[in-house]
């Protein structure tokens, strides 16, 4: 084994070849172009002459959502003999 073959990067698994976003690394890079485009210049466009949305109750109901999922996965944790 050369010194340099333990920095080579691993190889895809396998399993992720047949996944509509994973098979290229053409459909992440979109996505994330499409993201970068409406949150810097679309969404302020949209939004200037808009009043700001009121989402302070939905953002309350996922927070709450979001403490019980990860109490009952840190309890599954302790719990379980897997180790982590």
């Amino acid at each position: 084994m050369k010194f340099l073959d333990k920095f080579e990067l691993p190889r895809a698994d396998p399993g992720t070849k047949e996944f509509p976003i994973l098979d290229s690394l053409w459909p992440s890079t979109l996505i994330c172009l499409g993201y970068l485009l409406f949150t810097l210049k679309l969404g302020p466009i949209y939004m200037r002459n808009r009043q700001p949305y009121n989402v302070k109750a939905f953002m309350l109901v996922y927070n709450i959502v979001q403490v019980i999922y990860n109490g009952i996965m840190f309890s599954y944790v302790c719990i379980s003999d897997i180790p982590v």
